[in-house]
């Protein structure tokens, strides 16, 4: 190994355990990798222990030393062997590599594969392109030194762990603090672990079984996922996380953190979250709790504020308020603290003791546009020099808002300076007139 390309990731990744040398104590870097040498790292670094109750394979007897290892990647549904046979003893190719480490890490098939990038991107199988085309736009595939993918070709031990390097940028694999990165994934396989700092997606390994992980201040840009039997995830107050995966049964989903769209394909989980949170429940999901109510699959579900025993969303009673001024806004004893501390803020250029949170844009302002927040529907409100325009989530046009004396009762004036959630399907309204310089706040609880 000295003095080898990749002496330095074959040293981290043996360091954790996850690779290891021959009866020689050799680890022979050039050489091409087996799919039993690939099952065993592969169970080593995301800690399978599950089983199938039968033996697939004709030719796996049960003795041989990668015997575990195949059976436990068969059941996580990461090696599928072709039909009859495992074939352990066969040469990986990079393109079946590919494949195998993009089941592992759970990242998703693209769609519709782009493979131009690489001259030979033509000669990657159907069945691999959406797995190559995935990991070539997260940077984990960049091809060989003349920049093909030579799909075909046997993988070398050497170049596997490099996958698996650029692959993985944090690796939580024993109890502690971890301070994710922004780019790459950081994988948990083991309970009692703090995940702190930016992350692209978190995976929640099966070795994390039973056991609890934690964001603390983590913002995750993509997605946490749980594919870890019966495991804790807790999003601390401050965290704020795009999307959620449970793949395993028993996962327990809590906290105070800001969580997106939670998608549910598993059995008798439990989700339980202040904030306002989007549920997709599979059809297969059974038992499955959110704050304390037992729900069938199949459908999408709402959640609203919580303090833990809440039963959904509450529709708004009010239809729709109207405060005039920011200081008859002041004045009203219905208007949100955190409206007042931002009214007094902004107007009156009061910053003591302002408190109030404001969570990025999800678009980029400017050209008319604002702000921009999620009511609880996930239906995206634009604040514009025009009023709110309110679209749905496949994009079509909601409902479109103005000052122009068809809709009085919404907006005192046209420009829509600020917009906070009500915490339900309405929002707080901040508008001005540039003219008079006047400003008004409204509230629109329900859009007719």
């Amino acid at each position: 190994m000295a003095g080898h390309w990749a002496e330095e990731i074959i040293d981290r990744w043996s360091g954790y355990g996850v690779v290891q040398g021959d009866q020689n104590g050799n680890f022979n870097p050039d050489r091409p990798i087996t799919r039993g040498s690939m099952a065993t790292v592969v169970v080593n670094l995301l800690g399978l222990s599950e089983k199938p109750d039968a033996n697939p394979y004709a030719d796996l007897q049960g003795g041989e030393w990668y015997a575990d290892a195949v059976l436990k990647c068969t059941a996580a549904g990461i090696m599928q062997g072709d039909g009859s046979k495992c074939n352990a003893e066969a040469n990986v190719t990079r393109q079946e590599a590919t494949v195998m480490f993009t089941r592992a890490l759970n990242v998703h098939f693209s769609a519709a594969p782009d493979l131009s990038k690489f001259p030979d991107g033509g000669d990657v199988a159907s069945w691999a392109a959406g797995a190559v085309s995935a990991m070539a736009e997260r940077g984990i595939i960049t091809g060989t030194g003349n920049g093909t993918v030579s799909p075909t070709l046997n993988i070398d031990r050497a170049s596997t762990m490099a996958i698996l390097d650029k692959a993985i940028s944090t690796y939580a694999d024993r109890a502690g603090r971890y301070e994710a990165k922004p780019t790459g994934i950081t994988l948990v396989r083991a309970g009692g672990v703090t995940i702190t700092g930016k992350a692209r997606d978190i995976l929640v390994a099966p070795g994390t079984a039973d056991g609890q992980v934690k964001l603390d201040n983590t913002a995750v840009s993509d997605t946490v996922t749980v594919s870890a039997p019966n495991a804790k995830l807790v999003t601390e107050k401050g965290s704020i996380t795009s999307n959620v995966e449970i793949t395993r049964d028993g996962v327990s989903l809590t906290g105070e953190g800001t969580v997106g769209t939670v998608a549910v394909n598993a059995d008798h989980c439990s989700i339980c979250l202040p904030g306002r949170t989007v549920v997709e429940v599979a059809d297969r999901a059974e038992g499955t709790q959110i704050c304390g109510k037992d729900i069938p699959g199949g459908t999408t579900y709402i959640i609203g504020k919580s303090s833990g025993g809440g039963s959904g969303s509450v529709a708004p009673k009010d239809p729709v308020t109207q405060h005039g001024t920011w200081r008859d806004a002041l004045d009203s004893s219905s208007v949100p603290g955190d409206v007042k501390q931002y009214i007094r803020f902004a107007y009156l250029g009061e910053y003591q003791g302002v408190n109030f949170q404001v969570i990025p844009n999800v678009i980029p302002v400017g050209d008319g546009f604002n702000t921009s927040i999620f009511d609880e529907s996930r239906n995206l409100w634009l604040g514009t020099d025009n009023g709110i325009l309110i679209l749905t989530q496949d994009g079509a046009v909601n409902a479109v808002i103005t000052a122009d004396g068809k809709t009085p009762e919404y907006l005192k004036y046209a420009k829509v300076t600020m917009l906070f959630s009500d915490g339900g399907s309405g929002a707080w309204v901040l508008c001005g007139d540039p003219a008079t310089e006047e400003n008004a706040v409204s509230h629109i609880a329900v859009v007719e």
